[in-house]
């Protein structure tokens, strides 16, 4: 009796993710004062939902993509919540930048990456490219820095308490990716560039 075991071809999901931050002086942005890259950490929820997306059985499969309709529009919308800075159910990347919330001592802001650019470097890469320019832990050029250690991506970022969030994954009600970030301290006017490829092969 001649036993047939299947063979099945493993599928990886991978990311990559290059962090640059440039002096303002730098218009070019041709030498980084800081440059960090590294593999990223892909969540278990941006696995459960191409399963979704597969198998069909989840209604409304196009709103797990991450277009650059719907992006954060405001770098420092995470301390201010109230009208044009609201960034409520946006998505897109976030940067932790362990800076005191304005009146809210437990809570941490987060920094949000806008303008970006999405593109396809191959049949299997999906790119996206965002960019901001820190100005302050109150959007005010007051010289308060930032210190950025954990980059992510996600999908309908929320407030939490006190019209707050928490610069948890848990910010985005869709977290797709994180980044680990070797610690670097943001001056006003320094801007932060993130290229975050997601990547499926063999």
């Amino acid at each position: 009796m001649e036993i047939f075991i299947p063979k099945y071809n493993s599928i990886k999901l991978r990311g990559y993710v290059k962090v640059d931050v440039f002096h303002p002086e730098d218009i070019h942005k041709m030498e980084p004062t800081f440059h960090d890259e590294g593999e990223n950490t892909v969540d278990n929820n941006l696995l459960e939902r191409i399963v979704h997306h597969i198998d069909g059985e989840t209604s409304g499969v196009s709103t797990y993509q991450l277009p650059a309709s719907g992006w954060h529009d405001d770098a420092h919308g995470y301390w201010d919540q109230s009208g044009d800075h609201d960034q409520e159910n946006t998505h897109g990347i976030l940067i932790d930048a362990n800076a005191t919330v304005s009146g809210q001592s437990s809570y941490t802001q987060g920094f949000f990456l806008v303008g970006p650019t999405l593109s396809q470097p191959d049949a299997y890469t999906a790119r996206w490219v965002a960019e901001s320019t820190w100005n302050g832990t109150q959007d005010d050029g007051n010289g308060a820095t930032g210190t950025i250690t954990t980059a992510y991506m996600g999908k309908y970022w929320t407030i939490g308490a006190n019209n707050q969030a928490s610069n948890s994954p848990g910010s985005y009600n869709w977290p797709i990716a994180s980044y680990s970030i070797t610690s670097f301290t943001m001056q006003v006017a320094d801007r932060v560039k993130i290229t975050w490829d997601i990547a499926v092969d063999q």
